[in-house]
């Protein structure tokens, strides 16, 4: 802020905007955000960050606009604003939401080259972007680029601990990491992420009980990653981990969608993830939530194809996008677009990692059904559920059979809509809550073609549902 209030220019007005959301102090740039929103001079993306520190919401419809309009304003833009490291940050955003990597690499090159080799948003950008071209060890490279610079600042520890327990290799850091985060002179703020980091690297060693001590020092004044992080592990791994108030969660997009989606308010986790996609346009977590979340529980089919759409215009051959898309096109009727996804997948053998063949096989199973050719649907679902038993996966099995027993009732095949064996699968018990309110909404709610009553419901079949 020094430096914008001695020379009022809009590059160093956007560099104290990203600094002060970066550390979480947003307000502390009001006056320069103020600046840059008065004189117009900001490329889009910046926007978003200009909104944080004066307290309003963005307005951006889609990230794909996002990138659009991005690499327009830069194009039109003066010579102040391409002297601007952060301008050039931005645009190499833009490039990789659009999958453009090598113009997103030279974007980075710049600027490296304006606001310094060791700039922390530099750093953590060009990680993260290698990192999204599936080259994590690279990602890794550049974050050890200055081994001092990387031991003195928690911001760069936090992502080489989850890259290095990514690539499956023991990080280095962890017992320094630790002990900055326990006895060192940071404010909790500071290593809010850290500490996230670490808490999950002892959470996959086993180390439950330091795990949640250290996620509880993430949240006493949460970064938005850590407090992510922690919701993300409360919700999927290990539940006794304790997590804010929702109140307390409102400065993270991902910890409001995480936490939405296990409370089952799936209008709410809708927006969340609209609101995280919106952010992380290069991501794909929020865009597979996204189209996924819109079929099975909205039955927004249109929605789920425009979710993975925007989501494989950075990732284009993202297995999970792929086959989201394809079975809401297959839901939709759009049967030879479906397949053609789902040969992409097969082609490009993306789909080797053991969730992702459960998924496609059944979506297999479904295209099958919408052609007619019942006996092949019903042996790609039987394969499906036979996988995921086998990966100790009842939830996925249990989707599976769900769909089956679905398109069973359309075609209606009887012996299917009755068979024990795939009932047993359905009302497992222990089932994530989320997978019995599909369960509900398929089966128990909606009438059979041409009656007025489920053909069975959880009572007789003696479970009940919450």
């Amino acid at each position: 802020m020094n430096e914008f209030r001695q020379h009022r220019a809009a590059p160093y007005a956007a560099e104290a905007v990203a600094v002060a959301v970066v550390e979480g102090v947003p307000e502390k740039a009001q006056e320069a955000a103020q600046f840059l929103a008065y004189h117009g001079e900001y490329l889009v993306a910046n926007r978003r960050l200009i909104d944080s520190c004066l307290g309003l919401a963005s307005d951006h419809d889609t990230p794909t606009s996002l990138k659009k309009d991005d690499i327009r304003a830069f194009r039109m833009a003066g010579p102040y604003v391409r002297e601007s490291g952060f301008a050039w940050l931005d645009l190499a955003l833009a490039y990789s939401s659009g999958g453009q990597y090598s113009k997103a690499e030279k974007a980075l090159t710049v600027a490296r080259g304006l606001a310094g080799a060791t700039n922390r948003l530099i750093l953590r950008a060009e990680a993260r972007l290698y990192q999204h071209m599936g080259d994590p060890e690279r990602s890794l490279a550049t974050l050890r680029r200055d081994p001092a610079h990387l031991l003195a600042d928690p911001w760069l520890m936090a992502p080489e601990i989850g890259l290095s327990q990514l690539v499956g290799k023991h990080s280095h850091l962890l017992r320094r990491a630790l002990a900055m985060v326990q006895h060192g002179d940071r404010s909790p703020f500071q290593v809010s992420e850290l500490a996230a980091a670490v808490a999950t690297a002892e959470l996959d060693a086993g180390k439950h009980r330091l795990a949640r001590k250290l996620f509880r020092l993430a949240v006493v004044d949460p970064a938005e990653s850590g407090l992510a992080q922690t919701v993300w592990a409360a919700r999927e791994i290990d539940k006794s981990i304790r997590v804010p108030a929702p109140s307390a969660l409102k400065g993270s997009a991902e910890a409001c969608a995480r936490d939405a989606l296990a409370q089952l308010q799936w209008g709410q986790a809708e927006k969340e993830c609209k609101t995280w996609h919106y952010e992380e346009p290069f991501a794909t977590t929020p865009a597979v939530i996204l189209s996924s979340l819109r079929t099975a529980h909205l039955g927004d089919h249109d929605g789920a194809v425009q979710a993975a759409n925007d989501g494989l215009a950075a990732n284009p051959r993202h297995p999970s996008l792929l086959n989201n898309r394809a079975f809401a096109l297959a839901t939709m009727g759009k049967l030879d677009e479906a397949e053609a996804d789902i040969e992409v997948v097969k082609n490009e053998g993306a789909a080797q990692d053991v969730t992702n063949r459960i998924c496609v096989t059944a979506t297999k199973g479904l295209i099958a059904f919408r052609r007619g050719r019942l006996e092949e649907g019903e042996h790609h679902y039987r394969r499906a559920m036979a996988m995921a038993h086998d990966a100790r996966n009842p939830d996925l099995a249990a989707r599976a059979a769900i769909y089956l027993i679905r398109e069973a009732r359309l075609a209606n095949i009887g012996y299917l809509m009755q068979d024990t064996g795939i009932l047993n699968v359905v009302y497992a018990k222990g089932l994530h809550r989320s997978t019995e309110c599909l369960r509900e909404s398929i089966l128990e709610r909606d009438p059979p073609p041409g009656g007025t009553s489920p053909p069975f419901s959880s009572a007789t079949h003696g479970r009940e549902t919450t």
